[in-house]
């Protein structure tokens, strides 16, 4: 064999060790064909560590991979202890909820409720319960296949390859496969949260990827009223008392038994959870007083406390 010809086979052999390492390595585990001509080994450990282990042509080991996946898949929000009052019992009764009834609850409820929040107050107070924990965040006009596909964090920690644009909806769609697959391979008790859902979690080809498997507590947050598919819980605005609690933990100052202002204020902003808080924290930067407050709402709703 000519000097020439074996640097161009181990040229190729070089390209061939590359493209294994570098493709999408957990392709075989999810059932869809390779991209190269080499062998991979892939087990996933009862410690969740996965183990891979690469052959070129040639059949000599080119790459080795172990790597644990780790509890916290990805970054958790935290929790504003301004925000926890009243809905303790309700965090208790989905948990049962789950526990009973199935592992995937829809939380629904119109905007500014409080669904975001209860989520963080169930995560963060349930965590104890659960090895592994993921929360996705869905932005609005945004799909949940597009949301968990384009999660490069979790992803990551799932191990598999991201490192690329989709090239359109069938990609985008197949790697939402492999991550849902790879959750559902995961051992223990775990929690996944996808908050601000649209409809489409409702749709057969979504929801049955979802659900994931039993050892999986799904949690999903919906404005979305017409979701048949879910075990659904309604989540009700906070009453009045909680939301006296919310907007004075919030606030810059005691109320003093000004109740029935601040209870003009919440009756002003419709008893919405998030507009109370957004209202005190704002009146609290600009120092505030009640009336003040109520002023400003009846001459200009939200937008006067938008601005400096």
């Amino acid at each position: 064999m000519s000097k020439k010809e074996k640097k161009r086979k181990k040229k190729a052999k070089k390209y061939t060790e590359r493209k294994i390492i570098t493709n999408k390595y957990l392709e075989n585990i999810n059932g869809t064909a390779n991209f190269f001509t080499g062998k991979d080994e892939i087990s996933m450990m009862k410690d969740d560590r996965i183990n891979i282990q690469i052959e070129s042509n040639e059949g000599k080991v080119a790459h080795k991979v172990s790597r644990k996946i780790p509890d916290i898949l990805t970054t958790l929000p935290l929790l504003d202890e301004g925000l926890t009052r009243g809905r303790e019992r309700e965090v208790n009764a989905i948990h049962n909820l789950t526990l009973s009834t199935g592992k995937i609850v829809l939380i629904q409820g119109e905007k500014g409720t409080g669904k975001t929040t209860f989520l963080k107050m169930y995560l963060h107070s349930k965590r104890a319960n659960y090895q592994h924990l993921a929360w996705v965040d869905v932005e609005e006009g945004v799909s949940v296949i597009k949301s968990l596909a384009n999660h490069p964090q979790l992803s990551d920690s799932l191990i598999l390859d991201t490192d690329h644009q989709f090239k359109n909806e069938m990609e985008e769609t197949r790697h939402f496969h492999r991550v849902t697959n790879m959750l559902r391979k995961l051992p223990g008790n775990n929690l996944l949260i996808i908050d601000n859902a649209g409809e489409d979690a409702d749709q057969t080809d979504v929801y049955d990827y979802i659900k994931l498997e039993n050892n999986w507590t799904v949690l999903v947050s919906s404005e979305a009223d017409n979701m048949e598919t879910f075990e659904r819980y309604e989540l009700k605005p906070l009453p009045e008392n909680d939301l006296l609690q919310v907007f004075e933990l919030n606030y810059y100052k005691p109320i003093d038994g000004q109740f029935p202002l601040v209870k003009e204020i919440i009756s002003l902003l419709h008893k919405n959870t998030g507009d109370v808080v957004f209202v005190a924290n704002r009146a609290s930067k600009l120092r505030l007083d009640l009336k003040e407050i109520i002023e400003r709402i009846k001459s200009s709703g939200l937008e006067s406390f938008k601005v400096q």
